[in-house]
């Protein structure tokens, strides 16, 4: 789920309660460009959380849900229904669907190549 909350960080979309739910409801995780609170209890839950930050504020009604299943903004990146979100702890990406397919066999070459070069390096020794 990818939630535009117009990059409002000084209070919270949601927490604990809320996200527990998307967790039931199978949700693959959840990325916005606004805060979540609670995070030490969303850690525990191992659902992936992307925000732009975290807060102890509880939302008070600046950010209400509008749309779903429409093209959106978040943190400046255009996201349709269907994209491909990929995430670790690097950050996330957006992979536009019509791309997907692509972009991940060229990511599956680039793993496979790194497969094979990094034991290399860690075989050979660099000059000083």
């Amino acid at each position: 789920m990818v939630v535009d909350a117009i990059r409002l960080t000084y209070s919270s979309i949601g927490g604990d309660i809320k996200f527990m739910q998307l967790k039931q409801l199978k949700a693959g995780g959840l990325v916005t460009d606004g805060s979540v609170r609670d995070s030490n209890t969303l850690i525990e839950y191992g659902f992936p959380i992307y925000s732009a930050s975290t807060t102890s504020k509880q939302g008070s009604g600046e950010c209400w849900p509008w749309q779903v299943n429409d093209a959106i903004q978040c943190g400046g990146t255009l996201v349709h229904s269907g994209d491909a979100i990929v995430g670790d702890d690097d950050g996330v990406i957006v992979i536009p669907n019509l791309l997907a397919e692509e972009i991940m066999v060229i990511a599956r070459q680039r793993e496979s190549v790194e497969g094979i070069v990094k034991p290399q390096l860690a075989e050979e020794t660099v000059p000083r």
